[in-house]
């Protein structure tokens, strides 16, 4: 009977921690930035404010207009940094949006996070 009850307790268990491993954990940000840069300027922002430097990032729409628009890594800190400039003077905005995504700890490995920055250039 110890025996039964036993096995039983363990097959309920086993199915609790296949249950919670099975479950991903998604975590989203938005953020919304409007900035305002001088026609021939660099742009330039620090992606660490946002995520950890473990952190993918990548640029999911692009600017219409522009010189520069690219991500780095900054060699000091290991974080993310996006970098944009443009030669034209332009009124409409132009509009990059950045995703980030960060593997979490959790108990499966399996939680991501995820940061989306839409930066809204006004350039004079």
């Amino acid at each position: 009977m110890k025996k039964y009850i036993l096995s039983i307790a363990c097959l309920f268990c086993g199915i609790v921690l296949l249950q919670s491993c099975s479950k991903d954990k998604h975590e989203s940000k938005y953020v919304n930035l409007d900035e305002s840069i001088q026609s021939g300027s660099t742009y330039s922002l620090n992606l660490g404010a946002y995520a950890d430097r473990s952190a993918v990032a990548s640029i999911a729409t692009q600017a219409s207009a522009y010189t520069v628009s690219q991500l780095d890594k900054d060699a000091s800190s290991g974080c993310s940094v996006y970098h944009f400039s443009t030669d034209s003077k332009t009124n409409n905005k132009q509009t990059v949006v950045l995703n980030l995504t960060a593997k979490g700890n959790g108990p499966c490995n399996h939680d991501d996070s995820k940061t989306v920055i839409t930066i809204n250039f006004s350039v004079k």
